[in-house]
């Protein structure tokens, strides 16, 4: 049944060899066409060493973005690279950083072909590769350190969002809390001018020794408060550069991206094009010569017609090109 079917496909392949081949033909054809109209992308790439942890975090608490199971800390980068890259506000980060803002913003550029220009890829447990391309070898370079400085500001604004919070509220009571020292030491210089008297207090009346007193004991919880809101505040602005150390010390620029000088796709590129699209017509053509060897249903052979038919054949004659004409010919 197998040979059956098989000379059935090779006949139908060679009866009708020029459709097959026009079929792959086409197939190929498409394949160079699209070589041709296919610019030219220049590929350029920087490398970023990854440490699971810093020497500070050896010290503080500051960090903790390391990998999680069995995952590298490469691979959790490259990853979070990656899903970092499909946010708006990271694009914009990336355009902003490349000088490329004001193109996206007037529709030059869309941020789905910017997203797809840039991606990474770990190159080890510890080393990340962050590539862009573009039709331009410069703007591909820009792209990749465009890439790199995002991310690296992205792991810092992530880590010290709480601490800048806290710097920001702290900030917003300074001026309160100084203009309350100010004010209750302006009240007890009023009063003490006011009310001359010795510079000993004990040496003043009991009820100007009281007011005094109250007065004295304001300016010192107004400026307990004030230094408690100063120490929260360096606190804070110490928790900040702190996190921006570790991430400096865990994210490390080992090979900043550099200007390619010869574009990525070259004759084995293209070649390996054009090849996929004929194998492609060929694999078409050998199920088209399939199908039509299944549907073919012509009794050709003997042993087809007491397969087929369930009849004995008692002679076959062979096939005789000019004895068919001369018997038709009334010869």
């Amino acid at each position: 049944m197998q040979m059956v079917f098989l000379s059935r496909a090779l006949e139908a392949v060679f009866r009708r060899w020029w459709l097959y081949l026009l079929l792959i033909a086409l197939f190929g054809a498409i394949g160079v066409m699209l070589v041709a109209q296919r610019s030219d992308r220049y590929r350029s790439f920087g490398i970023v060493r990854v440490s699971g942890q810093s020497t500070l975090t050896e010290f503080t608490r500051i960090g903790g973005n390391s990998a999680v199971g069995f995952e590298t800390p490469a691979a959790f980068t490259a990853r979070e690279i990656n899903a970092v890259i499909g946010t708006e506000l990271f694009i914009s980060s990336v355009a902003e950083r490349a000088g490329i803002e004001e193109a996206l913003n007037a529709g030059l550029v869309s941020a789905t072909e910017l997203q797809r220009s840039i991606w990474a890829s770990s190159d080890s447990d510890l080393l990340v590769r962050v590539n862009a391309a573009a039709a331009d070898p410069l703007l591909a370079q820009v792209l990749a350190d465009a890439t790199i400085q995002s991310y690296l500001q992205w792991q810092i604004d992530d880590g010290v969002t709480e601490s800048r919070s806290t710097e920001q509220f702290f900030e917003s009571l300074l001026l309160p809390y100084q203009e309350r020292v100010d004010a209750a030491q302006q009240a007890l210089e009023d009063y003490t001018t006011a009310n001359p008297g010795p510079a000993n207090v004990e040496l003043r009346p009991v009820d100007e020794q009281a007011e005094i007193r109250q007065l004295s004991n304001e300016i010192e919880r107004a400026d307990q408060q004030l230094t408690a809101a100063l120490q929260s505040l360096s606190d804070a602005r110490l928790l900040t550069a702190q996190t921006e150390t570790d991430v400096s010390q865990r994210l490390r620029v080992i090979d900043p991206p550099a200007r390619p000088l010869a574009p990525e796709s070259g004759l084995r590129d293209d070649a390996i094009t054009i090849l996929m699209f004929l194998t492609v017509g060929l694999v078409l053509a050998a199920a088209a010569a399939a199908v039509t060897a299944l549907l073919d249903r012509t009794v050709r052979y003997p042993d087809e017609v007491e397969r087929h038919l369930d009849v004995p054949v008692l002679a076959s004659l062979p096939f005789a090109p000019r004895l068919e004409g001369r018997l038709l010919g009334g010869r």
